[in-house]
């Protein structure tokens, strides 16, 4: 009786380690593996590097998804955003990345790459004009009749690039080009995604010049697992599980909040380019 008393209470004394052995099917003894894993390159919040760290940095918004699992798995992780977006997601079919964090369904793109369900996140996209803009827009229909633009850098769902096709939209590479366009009267509108647009226009300075209407498109953004991994069913478990609980879902949102919140408030004071004068 005395011994099968302290066996549970060892049990009950160490309940991460046990539970994440007997969950995820781990050995606690042997030599923890390796995860592998990218996103996108530069498309902050969901994925960015870091000026202030070494070059091959890379952080998201999910980050803590990641590592959460890895922790009660006995995982480490390992990013690398060193290539071509394209050939960075061949390389999660292909088995080169246990994971990407940040993928879109329906989306030939990720074809063949296994998403984590639910979604823990949408991308809103908007509708951006210059505060002083008389152009009227109450709804999509009324921006066939305008000409618009965006970011050559910007990733959505095959979905919403099907029905950008159908608008009168010019990509441009640099945000400063985008906008300086927009305040030229070139464009009519931006179409962006709401986070990535809040912290590069607070980076040039224009976040109290602009009018961003409510979502127009709103895309689920799931974390992504490669089929060919050889621990795919230990992730698809676990970051299920992890992605099921509500508190994560707050926790991410909290994480967006806080990482949008500092850049904005790092830029204030940012003066605004010359070109929103020239009305």
């Amino acid at each position: 009786m005395l011994k099968y008393f302290l066996a549970i209470l060892l049990i009950a004394s160490t309940p991460t380690s046990v539970w994440a052995q007997v969950e995820f099917n781990i050995d606690r003894n042997y030599k923890a593996q390796i995860l592998k894993g990218t996103g996108f390159p530069d498309y902050p919040p969901f994925g960015y590097s870091s000026p202030d760290m070494a070059t091959d940095y890379f952080g998201s918004i999910f980050s803590f998804v990641i590592e959460d699992y890895a922790k009660q798995a006995n995982f480490l992780t390992n990013y690398d955003t060193r290539k071509n977006y394209l050939q960075l997601v061949r390389g999660v079919r292909g088995g080169q990345f246990d994971f990407i964090l940040g993928a879109y369904s329906a989306t030939n793109d990720y074809a063949g790459i296994e998403l984590i369900y639910p979604a823990l996140i949408n991308n809103p996209v908007v509708i951006i004009t210059p505060l002083y803009s008389t152009v009227k827009i109450s709804s999509i229909a009324d921006l066939k009749n305008l000409k618009g633009g965006m970011g050559s850098y910007e990733y959505f769902s095959d979905y919403v690039n099907q029905q950008i096709a159908e608008l009168n939209v010019e990509k441009i590479d640099k945000p400063y080009e985008l906008y300086k366009k927009l305040f030229s009267k070139e464009f009519d509108y931006v179409l962006a995604s709401e986070y990535n647009a809040r912290i590069l226009l607070s980076e040039l300075g224009l976040r109290s010049q602009i009018s961003m209407s409510s979502p127009v498109w709103s895309i689920p953004v799931f974390i992504g697992i490669s089929k060919a991994s050889r621990y795919r069913e230990m992730l698809k478990r676990g970051l299920t599980k992890i992605s099921s609980d509500p508190a994560t879902r707050e926790k991410l949102i909290s994480v967006l909040q806080d990482y949008i919140n500092k850049i904005e408030e790092k830029n204030i004071g940012v003066v605004a380019p010359d070109f929103i004068n020239d009305k």
